[in-house]
């Protein structure tokens, strides 16, 4: 890409000295910007007055920095998306767990648990507590595909199949390590069978659709 800057003008015996009809062209790579036979506008020949074109080159890197962040924020957006088939899936299969293991899923403890270590949760309502509830399990959600982008390339296979595996990356890091560390959530080898189904089953609709989501060309530096 190049700039055309203001001609400068040569005058005098320079000027003189310089052929009437000759064509200036831009040196070396740059000669292909101009596939036309005709000057660039200039040279034109005014009596004595030669008129030429100053070109500088134009550095792209920013272009590909910017271009660079969009993988990332399309991983954001996806995951957040993939988070609502997930979220149906699991209030459709919490309705189907026996009674007594139809206690709140996971989303709503870890959140109350956090509101509950920043001891705001008792100034929450109802409305406040399931918004708070909603807003942090999209933005994990959200979080995590942000993540798939940047690294997905990096293994082979077809880009559902790695979001399946990444939401069961996902569920193990957190249930089995993260939020117990964290004193967030118990860990998920003291959960029934059945919940802990429910849950791999969510990540696994939550992981199918960040790959459908992401698209496989996504995070490629130039």
């Amino acid at each position: 890409m190049v700039i055309v800057r203001p001609c400068r003008v040569i005058s005098g015996p320079a000027a003189a000295a310089r052929p009437a009809n000759r064509s200036i062209s831009p040196p070396g790579p740059t000669r292909s910007a101009f596939p036309t036979s005709r000057p660039l506008g200039c040279p034109r020949i005014f009596g004595s007055v030669t008129i030429t074109p100053t070109i500088r080159p134009i550095s792209t890197t920013p272009l590909r920095r910017k271009a660079s962040a969009h993988p990332l924020l399309s991983g954001v957006l996806a995951g957040f998306a993939a988070t609502a088939p997930m979220t149906a899936a699991m209030l459709a299969m919490h309705r189907m767990l026996p009674p007594r293991e139809r206690y709140p899923l996971p989303p709503r403890r870890v959140t109350m648990n956090v509101a509950g270590a920043a001891r705001v949760r008792h100034q929450m309502d109802e409305p406040q507590r399931l918004g708070a509830t909603v807003a942090a399990h999209f933005g994990y959600g959200a979080a995590m595909g942000g993540i798939f982008a940047a690294l997905h390339r990096k293994a082979p296979g077809p880009v559902v199949a790695k979001g399946i595996a990444w939401g069961l990356i996902v569920w193990s890091v957190s249930y089995l390590g993260l939020l117990p560390a964290l004193r967030l959530h118990r860990p998920a080898t003291r959960e029934p069978g059945g919940r802990n189904a429910l849950m791999i089953l969510a990540h696994v609709v939550w992981g199918a659709a960040l790959g459908a989501l992401t698209p496989a060309s996504t995070v490629r530096n130039a």
